[in-house]
């Protein structure tokens, strides 16, 4: 793999009408809306080649976690990943994986703690293995109408931070 990654472009509209992922929803979106959504500054699109083959993207936004604990609603900053694809000559290759890393560096160097997305519940276990975890249970364990579970992973390294203060 021979990865490199840059916002989009509107010189890329050939490469990306080119695109497929197997999805339609999120190939039209690359098609029509990502460059208008990155320029317009409401979520950034990042196109992912090897060579210069498009072989995936990823979008991200800023969003906020909400979560009630103890009655209380609480609201956390945290970097969404609103779409990320592979196209089909390059899923089960790592590059999913590889792309997951890349936005994984970002929150680290804005300083997101939390990453959310809305899985397809086809792809729950990938995540997982990944490092989110579902945020309501039961729409991991069940099929709901949207086909979505929303995942999260928390960058916080307790065992980093423990090593910290042990030395």
């Amino acid at each position: 793999m021979n990865l490199k990654s840059r916002l989009i472009t509107l010189e890329d509209f050939s490469k990306i009408q080119r695109f497929k992922c197997g999805n339609t929803s999120i190939e039209n979106f690359l098609k029509q809306e990502a460059y208008y959504l990155t320029i317009t500054k409401e979520c950034s699109t990042t196109l992912v080649f090897d060579q210069d083959e498009l072989v995936g993207f990823f979008s991200l936004r800023k969003s906020t976690l909400q979560v009630e604990i103890a009655g209380e609603q609480l609201d956390f900053p945290c970097l969404d990943i609103a779409r990320i694809a592979t196209s089909i000559t390059a899923q089960k290759k790592g590059y999913g994986t590889a792309m997951l890393h890349q936005i994984f560096e970002v929150a680290h160097t804005v300083n997101e703690r939390y990453i959310t997305l809305e899985a397809l519940i086809e792809r729950y276990d990938w995540y997982v293995n990944r490092g989110f975890i579902p945020l309501i249970e039961e729409e991991a364990a069940t099929s709901n109408p949207d086909g979505l579970v929303f995942m999260m992973a928390d960058l916080y390294d307790e065992e980093l931070v423990d090593r910290y203060f042990d030395e």
